[in-house]
């Protein structure tokens, strides 16, 4: 590959479209009748994304309901314990402590060996010497009782084995054992106890004030009562409305967004919660929701006339698109908004406003949101009408009630009944819980021999995954415990007996055992009852993959948002390869690299009978990679605002943006004559010379190079062959944060993120949150009468410390108006 000389020199200059735009905005200002937030204080600068945490599907076993005096007295007591997991938890050297109520701790008791709590069942643990109780202790352990006075002042713990602290709760100020605010001793010799107040113990906000209520009388379980499973997560609340449009009165700068609680029966608390946006920062929740209710988030408290349950400046929500996740305390997915992130699927912006109502507690697909169409009644800033109904039930119809039932029941005899809600299914949704997913099979094994199979694994999302504990099995005689950590946007190659099998990519893991040819089910866990993801996970023969001697081609995923089936697999053809096998040859498929499938429209395999065909979901990316075209040259990464010196000439100006391309072919391509542009009619077009592409490879173009000038607002960049012919483009409209790019995630993929980290020829990821400090906005900038869009340029972190001085006074002003602030008047030039 040949490196790239420029071909004129690129003056040190400010962005002059960022000029222009401003130009423009003050011709218009007499036009323009938006208005700025009250006001606008100190503003933090971020110079990255945050990246979303790594999922879990529960907890910890947890004290339910305890007491430490009744009707017999002080030693009438018990301690019952829940598992509010999914999953069975050996519980085996567990230990309960008690505190006095000046510290002084000792283990009242310990569990005995293969002692299993089950997904929603309950332990009791009792005193031997005081008890009354009609429900005894449990039957299947022994001991199940013992002999110390709890202090009723004092406290209780849970622990390990090694002491670690799982859950505790106190009564008194002085017990070493207590969960931010205490509880009320128990006073007299009644049959009463504190029991967790959240569906017997499925949310812990780890404050015993919150998680705990005096109950008279008593209801101890034990091992042999109804098991109570916890509901699952996912669509407990609902993102009920979303009003990216913002209102009439500020635009965008009011953008507001509804949860709803759809249970009749169940108050849900919100402490933990957090609404997070790919590549921005989290929106904290707290408080509660009842029963039927609605919870209104603004940025202001005065943008509507509804009173807001909580009033956040949260980021921005692109116009053009977003999406909108609501995580739990323990980052399982709740509910989405838009998730695939492309065009909002209803509501609007100017010049009415509409918002976004979800249609019923349904999944979140774009036929599940309406654009609001009833008669509004609350109102914005300036009294005009708003189009949506924040705090209020939605237009388009009820909001249905959950689905779960909480007490659903397990046999004594540990056998679950089992219910629709609490099955998860394989289903052609893209599942919350399919955090790494099985990407590749090469089940038939390499030219070099059959028995050189691999398997590759993939992390999707933006952070690292551990994976340590977790098992790939395939019925009972293929089974793999993993070990390691999977980079975000990474994979995991395991490969069979030794590191030979592809010679020249080094493997994470090396496993023994063997694939049958015939088809099996295998299984990615996360525990021995959690599944996390699946192939052929219908058990007959392999959906895809080529066994002849002379091909010994890998069975791919078509994308990590596709859930197992038979359709979500395609054979790779030879076309794109990757690695080579244990006697040189070349591997038909790519181990540790972008799947071919990703970039074609698949034919049904023919290896089964009947093959389901798949409805086509629209795809609302503006651009998208062609699906004839696999050996090819794409843009990769761009940045269009750029801070800081990223060509390494010694100023930062325009021409540190730069236009990343990759050859995602498997065959060298010269890009001779090829040309690179931004939308029509801006720069002039930039001819590529002496440039050739190795396969994977990368090549960087800095505007000091090209002289195409990226808008921080909205543009093209565009990829044109050398007979005029498009390769690619792709259409932003918005740069929310400066030193920040467009990238595709991962490398060579359709799916275009902003937020990543500028990599210049490396691969493409997120980027960190960095705090650099906080900045003191201008007086001008808490004007209400600033329009819209000279706040967004110059006061936004997108605009700030973007203007020029120099440019600014070499040139006379075309307009000016008089601002009045604080008693001082400004001139706006």
């Amino acid at each position: 590959m040949k490196s790239i000389s420029p071909t004129h020199t690129h003056p040190s200059q400010p962005d002059h479209k960022v000029w222009l735009r401003r130009f423009f905005a003050l011709l218009t200002f007499g036009a323009l009748a938006f208005s700025l937030l009250a006001s606008a204080g100190l503003m933090q600068v971020e110079a990255g994304a945050q990246k979303r945490p790594v999922p879990s599907l529960g907890t910890s076993v947890v004290i339910s309901e305890f007491r430490t005096r009744g009707p017999s007295g002080e030693n009438d007591e018990f301690i019952e314990l829940f598992n509010p997991t999914h999953f069975a938890v050996d519980i085996s050297g567990w230990k309960i402590w008690a505190s006095d109520n000046v510290g002084l701790t000792s283990v009242i008791y310990v569990f005995p060996a293969s002692t299993l709590i089950q997904p929603g069942q309950h332990r009791l643990i009792i005193n031997s010497s005081g008890y009354t109780g009609s429900v005894l202790a449990d039957s299947d352990i022994f001991p199940s009782s013992y002999a110390s006075d709890i202090t009723d002042t004092g406290g209780i713990a849970l622990s390990l084995p090694n002491d670690t602290i799982v859950n505790q709760v106190g009564m008194g100020l002085g017990s070493t054992y207590k969960e931010d605010i205490v509880i009320n001793p128990l006073l007299g010799n009644i049959n009463q106890s504190y029991s967790r107040v959240y569906l017997y113990g499925c949310q812990d906000n780890d404050n015993n004030s919150i998680d705990f209520v005096l109950i008279n009388p008593s209801t101890p379980q034990n091992s042999s009562s109804i098991f109570n499973v916890c509901p699952l997560w996912e669509r407990l609340i609902l993102i009920n409305e979303v009003a990216w449009g913002g209102t009439q009165a500020d635009d965008t700068l009011a953008q507001w967004i509804e949860l709803h609680n759809p249970s009749l029966t169940e108050p849900i608390i919100l402490n933990g919660l957090y609404l997070q946006s790919p590549g921005k920062d989290r929106i904290p929740l707290s408080g509660s929701i009842p029963p039927g209710g609605y919870y209104l988030i603004e940025r202001n408290q005065s943008d509507t006339n509804v009173p807001a349950n909580l009033v956040y400046a949260f980021p921005f929500l692109n116009v053009s698109g977003d999406s909108l996740y609501l995580y739990s305390d323990t980052n399982d997915l709740v509910d989405s908004a838009n998730s695939d992130g492309g065009l909002w699927p209803a509501g609007n912006r100017f010049a009415f406003y509409h918002s976004m109502e979800r249609r019923s507690n349904e999944p979140d697909t774009d036929p599940a949101w309406l654009t609001f169409n009833g008669t509004p009644f609350a109102l914005d800033r300036l009294g005009n009408l708003i189009n949506g109904s924040p705090g209020a039930a939605n237009i388009g119809g009820a909001i249905s009630t959950p689905t779960f039932t909480p007490t659903a029941t397990f046999t004594p005899t540990i056998t679950l009944t089992p219910t629709p809600t609490f099955t998860r299914t394989l289903t052609s949704t893209p599942s919350a819980l399919r955090s790494i997913v099985i990407n590749e099979v090469a089940w038939m094994g390499t030219l070099a021999s059959d028995t050189d199979e691999w398997i590759e694994l993939y992390n999707p999302g933006t952070v690292p995954i551990d994976i340590t504990g977790w098992t790939l099995t395939a019925s009972t005689t293929f089974s793999v415990t993993l070990n390691g950590t999977i980079p975000a946007g990474s994979y995991f190659l395991l490969e069979r007996t030794d590191d030979d099998t592809i010679k020249d990519i080094e493997a994470d893991q090396i496993f023994t055992g063997s694939l049958t040819n015939t088809g099996m089910i295998l299984q990615l866990k996360s525990s021995p009852s959690s599944i996390v993801d699946t192939a052929n996970g219908n058990g007959g023969v392999w959906p895809a993959g080529n066994s002849n001697a002379d091909k010994r081609c890998s069975m791919e995923r078509r994308g990590a948002s596709f859930a197992d089936s038979d359709t979500a697999w395609i054979t790779n053809t030879g076309v794109l390869k990757n690695g080579t096998d244990s006697a040189d040859g070349l591997i038909c498929g790519t181990p540790r690299n972008v799947n071919w499938a990703y970039f074609v429209t698949p034919t049904p395999s023919p290896a089964k009978s009947t093959t389901p065909t798949r409805t086509p979901t629209k795809t609302r990316t503006p651009t998208r990679i062609p699906a004839a075209k696999i050996s090819q040259i794409i843009i990769n990464e761009f940045l269009p605002h750029s801070r800081s010196d990223w060509n390494n000439d010694g100023s930062i100006d325009s021409g540190d943006e730069f236009i990343e391309l990759m050859n995602v072919g498997n065959v060298s391509m010269s890009i001779q004559g090829w040309k690179l542009d931004d939308q029509n009619g801006d720069s002039s077009p930039y001819t590529i010379e002496g440039v050739t592409l190795e396969p994977g490879a990368r090549q960087v173009f800095f505007a000091s190079q090209t002289g195409l000038l990226l808008s921080n607002r909205s543009d093209s960049v565009r990829l044109f062959m050398a007979n005029g012919t498009v390769s690619d483009a792709f259409t932003y409209t918005t740069v929310p944060i400066p030193d920040q790019t467009w990238c595709r995630l991962p490398d060579g993929k359709a799916k275009w993120v902003f937020g990543c980290q500028p990599t210049l020829s490396q691969i493409n990821k997120q980027a960190e949150t960095v705090y650099r400090g906080e900045m003191n906005q201008p007086i001008i900038c808490e004007s209400p009468n600033l329009p819209v869009s000279i706040y967004l340029a110059e006061c936004m972190p997108s605009g700030l410390e973007s203007w020029s001085r120099r440019l600014w006074d070499d040139l006379q002003p075309v307009f000016r108006v008089l601002v009045e602030r604080h008693g001082q008047e400004y001139w706006i030039e």
